[in-house]
């Protein structure tokens, strides 16, 4: 993987623009985190849908430009030398419901942990899980056996989804 030249700077700028991608050039995150501490990183692009998202990923796999997903920034630590490469921040408005199935519960990337809480138990919403505010959904709703304490699973699993 790279780093971004200024010829694959313009290129990413064009597709940005052609495709109505928020970037923002070496844009300092502590914006994107809970500390609030972080250098700047090369760029910061806001896909807004999954076709926005798809394009982006296509064009920085062909390039080789380094990148990283930043959801809403909970727990992130980013150094003050910052990040060489594209951010790709799918925060709480990227595109996409939660959606329940049977036991199956999809949340979107960048949602909320409180949003997807309130989906999977609309009778209790978080007070339930409020000792583990902060902590990674997907270890939560996926986990099983690797879940971070017992009892999350056993709320998702057997007290809230139908």
């Amino acid at each position: 993987m790279t780093c971004l030249d200024n010829a694959t700077k313009e290129q990413l700028a064009s597709l940005c623009k052609e495709k109505e991608i928020p970037v923002l050039w070496e844009e300092p995150m502590k914006h994107y985190t809970s500390f609030q501490i972080g250098g700047p990183a090369s760029a910061v692009c806001i896909p807004k849908n999954r076709e926005q998202l798809s394009c982006l990923l296509s064009f920085l796999r062909k390039m080789q430009i380094n990148h990283w997903f930043v959801g809403n920034g909970s727990n992130l630590l980013i150094s003050d030398e910052g990040l060489k490469g594209v951010v790709i921040l799918l925060d709480s408005d990227f595109d996409g419901e939660i959606l329940i199935s049977n036991t199956v519960l999809e949340a979107p990337a960048g949602k909320k942990l409180s949003s997807v809480c309130a989906a999977a138990c609309p009778d209790y919403g978080c007070s339930r899980l409020h000792p583990f505010h902060g902590t990674v959904v997907r270890h939560l709703l996926y986990g099983k056996d690797s879940c971070i304490h017992p009892n999350t699973c056993a709320v998702l699993r057997h007290g809230c989804i139908p």
